[in-house]
Protein backbone atom coordinates (compact mmCIF):
# COMPACT_ATOMS: atom_id res chain seq x y z
CA UNK A 1 0.00 0.00 0.00
CA UNK A 2 2.68 2.63 1.25
CA UNK A 3 4.92 1.88 -1.76
CA UNK A 4 1.98 2.20 -4.11
CA UNK A 5 1.31 5.87 -2.67
CA UNK A 6 5.04 6.54 -3.13
CA UNK A 7 5.06 5.23 -6.55
CA UNK A 8 2.20 7.64 -7.96
CA UNK A 9 3.37 10.26 -5.78
CA UNK A 10 6.76 10.16 -7.90
CA UNK A 11 5.25 9.91 -11.10
CA UNK A 12 3.09 13.52 -10.03
CA UNK A 13 6.48 15.12 -9.53
CA UNK A 14 7.93 13.79 -12.09
CA UNK A 15 5.35 14.95 -14.88
CA UNK A 16 4.93 18.12 -12.73
CA UNK A 17 8.90 18.49 -13.43
CA UNK A 18 8.63 17.84 -16.93
CA UNK A 19 5.23 19.69 -17.81
CA UNK A 20 7.50 22.77 -16.15
CA UNK A 21 11.33 22.26 -18.24
CA UNK A 22 8.71 21.93 -21.47
CA UNK A 23 6.99 25.68 -20.80
CA UNK A 24 10.42 26.88 -20.06
CA UNK A 25 11.79 25.69 -23.24
CA UNK A 26 9.29 27.45 -25.03
CA UNK A 27 8.97 30.60 -23.04
CA UNK A 28 13.04 30.86 -23.96
CA UNK A 29 12.74 29.77 -27.50
CA UNK A 30 9.82 32.96 -27.60
CA UNK A 31 11.91 35.13 -26.43
CA UNK A 32 15.27 34.18 -28.42
CA UNK A 33 12.72 34.44 -31.88
CA UNK A 34 11.22 38.17 -30.61
CA UNK A 35 15.12 39.16 -29.62
CA UNK A 36 16.44 37.76 -32.54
Amino acid sequence: MNSRIAHIAFNTFREAVRDRVLYNLIAFALLLSGAA
